[in-house]
């Protein structure tokens, strides 16, 4: 801000206080037990203006939400998830179209609310949208998909480890199988929060209790 022509006194530093409060807030979903639940979050590509969801851009003929569900479906019957079963679902963004047939095995996410979403789910697959940031604050099990043909659409700009990253579909397998461990090894949310976030809230009323009363 400073570079564009703003004085030091005039940039306030305050955090993000809805961020701050996903961390503070437990979202733990509680034991596992048989089911596993997965939820796909969704983003549009809004590069080109198809405004067509990430997870339906086609590599080699094929769409991708296809290629990973083949992905989970195997690791649940055979490494990754021994008896048990996984329950897939897909968070679409609002401005995301068309909408197109999800796969076999696969359902929309039944929760209108993100908050409920983000509790009952306990691995989150995504690029880098912010649901999938705040589901990392929150606690979860998050996996980036960091494939070669996203990374043209992604700025990179996220300033903390939040997530695991797959750089293809071996490594998404690798990546799931860690998530699991990862959940069946810990108790309780595990959120974290990156020292930039605390008190984010109470700086903010400082500065706004400052400009109110001119003192700003």
């Amino acid at each position: 801000m400073r570079d564009v022509g703003f004085g030091a006194d005039c940039v306030h530093v305050v955090g993000h206080p809805y961020l701050e409060r996903i961390c503070a807030e437990s979202r733990d979903s509680g034991s596992t037990g048989n089911t596993i639940r997965v939820l796909f979050v969704s983003q549009p590509i809004t590069s080109d203006q198809s405004f067509k969801g990430i997870f339906f851009t086609q590599f080699g003929g094929r769409r991708l939400i296809d290629e990973i569900a083949d992905v989970i479906e195997m690791g649940s019957a055979h490494f990754a998830f021994p008896g048990r079963r996984v329950k897939m679902c897909l968070r679409r963004h609002p401005k995301e179209q068309p909408l197109e047939k999800l796969p076999k095995g696969m359902d929309a996410d039944p929760f209108a609310e993100w908050d409920t979403s983000l509790r009952e789910h306990h691995i989150f697959i995504g690029m880098d949208s912010m649901a999938l940031v705040e589901a990392g604050l929150a606690g979860k099990r998050c996996i980036t998909l960091d494939l070669p043909e996203f990374r043209s659409l992604s700025d990179g700009s996220v300033p903390f480890a939040y997530s695991k990253k797959a750089v293809n579909t071996a490594g998404l397998a690798e990546a799931l199988e860690a998530a699991v461990a990862a959940l069946d090894a810990s108790s309780g949310n595990g959120s974290t929060c990156p020292e930039f976030l605390h008190d984010s809230t109470q700086r903010t009323l400082d500065v706004a209790e400052r400009f109110f009363n001119k003192k700003i």
